[in-house]
């Protein structure tokens, strides 16, 4: 349980991270797409989908040790009785609030995924049950032109239509086919045939449709926030202006308008069958815009030729990255927060207790412990310039530096036994107190140390 809740915790940070570059980028792509191209949009795009899934901030946490700290470590949250924190997070710990909600966003990433699963299978059901083989026809022989002519091997890629789908589509991961709905197969003349075709087939040469499936799968882990399937549908209507800016790139005027008059009537059939086809297949469209905005910029980017500026696009690409800075360090931030409201790797200690002088005398481990001589046969000096802190049988205390002169030759050491006390605190405010036998000298100062008498794991330090 404890591995569940702490992926949970690592995908909500990501999602923290992902938003904020998220944000960033759909304020800015249409002064983006301005000054660069579609296919620059697409990668940008995909990079932004991608900082909800690489964890940055996890490598800058093993640096500074954090990871190592939250692993090791329950992690400390004080809070003073009788306030609402208190209740809170007795409320929390009674209902195991970090446990359930882990399991929640398990049980939603198998929803998730289950549900992509159980579509897919219809959806291949429907189209192996509703399509054929175009085996003739201007299709065919359209198909057949543009396979040759763009290197494509026809015996790989099918060319079927169907009467289960109302959009022309590309599908497959390893078997494509380009599956034409039924009713479109005699409105559309030959130039209009060899457009929709040749759109088709340059998904399938930039490998599209598994773009598209690996990125749906990656939201799959951010199930709960809805920035990522806004950011996938924003993915698709960039994949088909970057399909189009390709296929029209040295298109002249006459061929641009003709582009348009098949799209508009391939919209026109659709308009009635808006809604009723999903969108999780493994598949691209042909029109997969649904937005009076992304029609527009679809028909702008048809019609206008691209002029690309390199600045402009290590400019974007460098303020992205400055954007990942940031939602990095936001991250970073908010980790101990975070899992103080998330983790079930917590210890919920009283400030009351702090403050309490008696309660801190009483077990900050600062007492003399006894030992015998043997505990000293093995006994070593103290590096130079180690600093300890002395406790003596009679209760006092003594900081040791271990700067004493020692001169052997004047005198014999006459060792009187005491404690010394080593401190070390953690990241999280635990400390370990460890406790050696040792003896000091009455004459000259001497501290020797033998061996380790006791060891002591504080949850909050009391020092």
């Amino acid at each position: 349980m404890m591995i569940i809740n702490k992926v949970f915790i690592t995908v909500f940070l990501l999602s923290v991270v992902g938003t904020v570059v998220g944000i960033t980028f759909l304020a800015l792509q249409s002064v983006l797409y301005k000054y660069t191209s579609a296919e620059f949009m697409v990668k940008v795009n995909k990079v932004v989908i991608l900082t909800f899934v690489i964890p940055v901030f996890y490598a800058l946490g093993m640096l500074d040790h954090t990871n190592y700290y939250l692993s090791e470590y329950n992690m400390l949250v004080l809070v003073e009785q009788g306030t609402l924190a208190d209740k809170l997070y007795t409320f929390r710990d009674t209902v195991g609030f970090a446990d359930k909600i882990a399991l929640l966003w398990l049980a939603g990433l198998g929803l998730f995924l289950l549900f992509y699963a159980v579509s897919n299978v219809i959806f291949t059901h429907r189209i192996r049950e509703s399509s054929e083989e175009i085996v003739s026809g201007p299709w065919r022989k359209q198909f057949h032109t543009l396979c040759r002519s763009n290197g494509f091997p026809e015996e790989q890629i099918r060319l079927l239509s169907s009467t289960g789908i109302k959009q022309i589509c590309t599908v497959g991961l390893i078997n494509k086919k380009i599956i034409i709905p039924e009713q479109l197969l005699d409105m559309l003349n030959e130039t209009e045939s060899g457009i929709i075709l040749r759109h088709e087939l340059t998904h399938i040469r930039k490998n599209d449709v598994p773009m598209k499936l690996g990125m749906f799968i990656l939201c799959g882990l951010n199930w709960f926030n809805p920035l990522v399937y806004f950011l996938n549908e924003n993915l698709n209507e960039w994949v088909e202006l970057s399909c189009d800016e390709e296929m029209l790139a040295f298109a002249d005027s006459a061929y641009r308008h003709a582009y348009i008059d098949a799209l508009m009537k391939i919209m026109e059939e659709q308009q009635t069958q808006r809604g009723k086809q999903k969108r999780c297949e493994p598949a691209v469209y042909f029109n997969d815009g649904r937005k009076i905005r992304s029609i527009k910029r679809r028909l702008k980017g048809i019609m206008k030729k691209r002029n690309v500026k390199k600045t402009a696009q290590v400019l974007a690409f460098s303020g992205i990255l400055c954007t990942m800075a940031c939602g990095t360090a936001l991250a970073g931030d908010l980790e101990y927060p975070i899992n103080s409201v998330l983790s079930n790797h917590l210890t919920i200690w009283d400030e009351d207790m702090l403050a309490d002088d008696d309660f801190i005398q009483d077990s900050d481990g600062y007492d003399f412990i006894s030992f015998s001589d043997a505990a000293l046969e093995h006994a070593v000096a103290p590096n130079p310039g180690t600093q300890f802190e002395l406790v003596f049988e009679d209760g006092t205390r003594e900081s040791y530096t271990g700067n004493a002169a020692v001169d052997r030759d004047l005198h014999k050491c006459s060792m009187e036994k005491t404690n010394v006390k080593k401190h070390e605190v953690k990241k999280d405010g635990s400390c370990i107190l460890t406790t050696y036998a040792a003896g000091k000298c009455t004459i000259c100062g001497r501290l020797v140390i033998g061996d380790e008498i006791s060891t002591t794991t504080y949850k909050v330090c009391p020092h």
